[in-house]
């Protein structure tokens, strides 16, 4: 028999749940098998759950691997940008120019980062997954 309240398995002549304390002695005999709770899968890490739940995982990082790409799209069209801007401004008269190869140098890192993300998402995941419960853990407080 199992536990209507917390669907554990119990002894059929059992008064009170062990698990959870609930009593049985109300509940009627037709009662005596789990409508909607299941004996516990063997391998836990095999059950359409987790596959389920990592398949959203991968598709988070991957999407995080998006935003990285675009953001050093956007860094590195800033830099280049503003340095050419400048540069052909004051190539004819000889005078000074601003270059942001900084600038530019992090959005092709952001850029290579990114790809490198996209294309192997379970190494992103750890890091992406230390930044959600950091951010649960700040919203709580």
């Amino acid at each position: 028999m199992f536990c209507p309240n917390c669907g554990q398995k119990i002894d059929d002549d059992s008064k009170f749940c062990a698990y959870c304390g609930k009593s049985i002695s109300a509940i009627p005999d037709s009662i005596s098998e789990p409508t909607s709770y299941s004996e516990p899968a063997s391998h836990p890490e095999l059950t359409p759950n987790t596959e389920i739940q990592d398949l959203r995982n991968l598709e988070m990082a991957r999407r995080e691997a998006n935003k990285t790409i675009i953001i050093g799209l956007i860094w590195f069209g800033i830099g280049m940008g503003v340095t050419w801007i400048t540069y052909s401004a004051v190539a004819e008269t000889g005078g000074t120019y601003t270059v942001l190869y900084g600038a530019a140098i992090y959005g092709f890192y952001l850029i290579i980062s990114g790809i490198y993300h996209r294309i192997f998402p379970r190494r992103y995941l750890s890091q992406i997954l230390k930044k959600a419960q950091e951010k649960a853990m700040k919203s709580k407080k």
